[in-house]
């Protein structure tokens, strides 16, 4: 078992990835089950509202992300955001 919390974690880096973005055939959890991402510590409801989301917006997701990360925002008030 990885990290706690690390799948989310990545969760985060996938989304960020234009390449993976880019790469979404059918819906997001089965592109990120391709890339080898453990999805079940995700809850369902998350997963089915990445599955819902278009690829731009998607990128909108990563976008703020960066934005945060920029501006040096303390992750802990990143969630108080959506």
């Amino acid at each position: 078992m990885s990290e706690e919390g690390s799948e989310y974690t990545q969760l985060g880096e996938l989304i960020s990835d234009e390449s993976f973005r880019g790469s979404i055939q059918t819906n997001f959890r089965a592109a990120a089950q391709e890339r080898g991402l453990d999805l079940s510590p995700i809850p369902d409801g998350v997963l089915d509202t990445l599955d819902d989301l278009s690829t731009d917006e998607l990128a909108l997701l990563a976008r703020v992300k960066s934005r945060l990360e920029a501006a040096d925002v303390d992750k802990k008030y990143w969630a108080e955001l959506v």
